[in-house]
C-alpha cells in the first residue's frame, strides 16, 4: 500500500523560462492519492506506481520522503497495480 506522507502541503519546483522557480502543491487534481500494488519488492512497487502517476510526478511514489510503502500479507499472485485512487479534475 503506497500513499503520500503529506498530501496536504508537500510542493514542487518547476522551473520557468524567465529564470524563476514556480512552487506548487504536489498533490491536487489529476493526482495518484495512493496504490495497492501486488510485486515482488518494494522497489517493484514503488516503480509500478511511478508508472501509473498523475501530475504530482513519478518521483512522488520513488521517493520515500515523499510516499510510504507499507506490506500487506496474503497478496499472492501476479504483480500488478491492484487499485489506484486517483483525483480527476
Amino acid at each position: 500500500m503506497l500513499r503520500p506522507v503529506d498530501a496536504a502541503t508537500a510542493t514542487k519546483k518547476f522551473p520557468g523560462s524567465d529564470g524563476a522557480v514556480l512552487e506548487v502543491k504536489r498533490w491536487t487534481w489529476d493526482c495518484s492519492y495512493g496504490f495497492m500494488i501486488r510485486a515482488e519488492s518494494e522497489e517493484d512497487a514503488r516503480n509500478m506506481a511511478a508508472a501509473e502517476c498523475g501530475d504530482e510526478g513519478p518521483e512522488s511514489w520513488t521517493d520515500s520522503d515523499l510516499s510510504t510503502c507499507d506490506i500487506i500479507s496474503g497478496a499472492d499472485g501476479d504483480a500488478e497495480v491492484v487499485m489506484q485512487d486517483f483525483l480527476a479534475g
